[in-house]
C-alpha cells in the first residue's frame, strides 16, 4: 500500500503497449526499468515488466534481459529518473512528502544520495513547468510540425510539459516529438471531442498556453482560437501552407 500511495504514477500514452490510455507504473522503479528497453522492439518485455508487482521483481526481470538494454542508457539515465520524478509530481496531492521517499527510491536504483537530490530537484521543476497544448491537424506536414515544435521548446528552454489534445484536430506526431525529447505529457479530452461549445471547457482549462496550427487562407480554427482566448489564455496561430515550407507565428 505504501507503495502505490508514494510511488506509482500514470506517464505517457505508449501506442505500443496501451494504445488510448496512459501507461500505468507502479514505481519509479517501474518507469526506470521499462525506459531501458527501446519499445518498438520489446513491446511484449515493457509490458511484462509493468505487470511486476514491486521493485524488487521489476528490477530482477530487467537484468534478466540486460543484454536487450538500450545502448544509450548510461547517457539518458538521468534524464529519465528526472521525467518519472517530474510525472509523480504531477500527480501528488498538495502536502504529500514525495521527496524523501522518491530520493531513497532512485537511491535503490544506483544513484548515490548527491545524485538523487539533485535528480528529484530537477524532475520537481519539471513538473511546475508551464503547460503547452499544441492543436494541428493531421494533414500538418510533419517538417512544419517538427520546426514548429524545436522552436517552441526553445522559447521554453526546453522545461515545458506538453498537454496532448485527444479530441477533433488531435495529432500524434505532436505527441510522438514531445515523447521522444523527453517532455513530460498530460492528456485532455476524450476522442472526437469538439473544440467548441460545452465539450471545449476541457480544451479551454488544460494548458497555459496554446498554439493552433492553421492552414494560410482556410480560418478553419478562428471559432476555436477565439474559444481560448475568450478566457484570457495566451493563444498563437501557426499559419502553414503545404507548398510551401515557410510558416509564421500571428
Amino acid at each position: 500500500m505504501l507503495l502505490h500511495s508514494f510511488s506509482s504514477f500514470y506517464g505517457p500514452e505508449f501506442s505500443e503497449v496501451q494504445s488510448g490510455s496512459a501507461a500505468h507504473f507502479l514505481s519509479l522503479t517501474h518507469w526506470i526499468e521499462a525506459r531501458k528497453f527501446d519499445l518498438s522492439k520489446h513491446a511484449g518485455l515493457v509490458q511484462e515488466l509493468l505487470m511486476m508487482p514491486n521493485e524488487y521483481e521489476v528490477r530482477r526481470l530487467s537484468k534478466r534481459n540486460a543484454a536487450l538494454w538500450r545502448s544509450d542508457w548510461p547517457l539518458i539515465k538521468a534524464l529519465v529518473i528526472a521525467q518519472g520524478v517530474a510525472y509523480r509530481c504531477i500527480e501528488a496531492a498538495p502536502g504529500l512528502p514525495v521527496k524523501s521517499q522518491l530520493i531513497r527510491e532512485i537511491i535503490r536504483n544506483g544513484v548515490s544520495e548527491m545524485v538523487a537530490g539533485i535528480l528529484f530537484d530537477q524532475g520537481a521543476k519539471l513538473a511546475t513547468a508551464p503547460k503547452v497544448c499544441v492543436i494541428a491537424e493531421s494533414k500538418v506536414p510533419i517538417t512544419h510540425l517538427n520546426r514548429r515544435m524545436r522552436l517552441i521548446n526553445k522559447r521554453f528552454d526546453g522545461s515545458w510539459i506538453l498537454v496532448h489534445w485527444r479530441g477533433r484536430f488531435t495529432n500524434q506526431t505532436i505527441h510522438d516529438w514531445a515523447l521522444s525529447s523527453g517532455l513530460p505529457i498530460c492528456y485532455a479530452g476524450l476522442k472526437d471531442q469538439r473544440t467548441l461549445g460545452e465539450d471545449s471547457k476541457a480544451l479551454r482549462e488544460c494548458a497555459d498556453h496554446y498554439f493552433v496550427f492553421d492552414r494560410r487562407g482556410d480560418r478553419r480554427a478562428d471559432r476555436t482560437i477565439a474559444n481560448i482566448r475568450a478566457t484570457g489564455k495566451e493563444v498563437e496561430v501557426v499559419l502553414w501552407q503545404p507548398e510551401q515550407m515557410d510558416d509564421m507565428f500571428f
